[in-house]
């Protein structure tokens, strides 16, 4: 009897924990989704400025940082991006751990992905920190090749460690090129009030964006897989190393410019989330 009514006590003291956290998740989400946009539109613009020679060379989030911080109030925007990532870090842990949205529906993959954003948008978080106060300059190749070192080096049977995480990164491609090509909009932003011919627009963006997102994230996870396969972790390769490799191909200038306009897109489409995206939060 003791211990049904220690139980009680627990789901009691759960459910309460949820109403009392409850009313922060969404308006944490959104600042979140907002950090991100801003990540990704700038890395974008960033990116495509350095191909057409307006800007130095092509680079990732970290340049992105950067140039905000360079920026009049740099410190305290860069500050600001970081505690939204970090926010977003948090919303991505706490779908994978306790799914608010009930969106998994039983499936295990979903629940992964969000535990590598959560881990991915942490280091950025980290990194937009760094940037700001110690002014370090954050290099996400960098970052990739000491985490496999460290991972080869560190952890029994790292070599297979590393691939696994590498084909959970290719599968988290995979889901996003999927949906990008298949999403139902309607479903995940509130276009009401919007004028009838925008949501032609906003769904283009949005999935060319989701697209460009995808082949970058299943590059990312290919190179750590061929870090794995060839036990050389200076293999792995972030997103900056993705575009550099884009534009070293014979056909680089249009992957690379299609890519940069793509993250660009993934940006906007995280704002309209930020702005008027639909939470299904029980």
């Amino acid at each position: 009897m003791d211990s049904e009514s220690a139980a009680v006590g627990v789901v009691r003291r759960i459910e309460t924990a949820k109403r009392e956290i409850g009313p922060w998740v969404e308006p944490a989400a959104r600042i979140g989704h907002g950090a991100k946009a801003v990540v990704f539109i700038l890395t974008g613009l960033l990116a495509a400025a350095a191909h057409l020679g307006i800007a130095g060379d092509v680079d990732g989030p970290g340049a992105a940082f950067a140039e905000l911080r360079r920026a009049p109030f740099g410190t305290v925007m860069l500050a600001t991006v970081g505690i939204g990532l970090l926010y977003y870090a948090a919303w991505e842990l706490c779908r994978a751990l306790v799914d608010p949205e009930r969106a998994a529906r039983g499936k295990v993959l979903p629940r992964v992905e969000w535990l590598i954003g959560a881990v991915v948008f942490g280091f950025l978080s980290v990194g937009a920190f760094r940037v700001a106060f110690a002014r370090e300059a954050m290099r996400g190749d960098d970052t990739a090749k000491t985490w496999a070192s460290r991972v080869m080096a560190d952890i029994p049977f790292g070599g297979m460690v590393l691939g696994l995480v590498g084909a959970l990164v290719i599968i988290g491609g995979a889901i996003l090129i999927r949906r990008g090509w298949r999403a139902d909009f309607d479903r995940a932003i509130d276009m009401t009030g919007l004028p009838p011919r925008s949501s032609g627009a906003t769904y283009a963006i949005a999935r060319f964006g989701i697209l460009a997102r995808g082949v970058v994230v299943l590059m990312i996870g290919f190179f750590l897989t061929v870090a794995a396969w060839r036990h050389d972790p200076s293999e792995a390769i972030g997103i900056e190393g993705v575009l550099r490799m884009l534009e070293r191909q014979s056909s680089g200038p249009w992957l690379l410019a299609a890519v940069a306009l793509g993250l660009a897109s993934y940006g906007i489409y995280e704002l309209l989330i930020a702005w008027r995206g639909r939470f299904y939060i029980n």
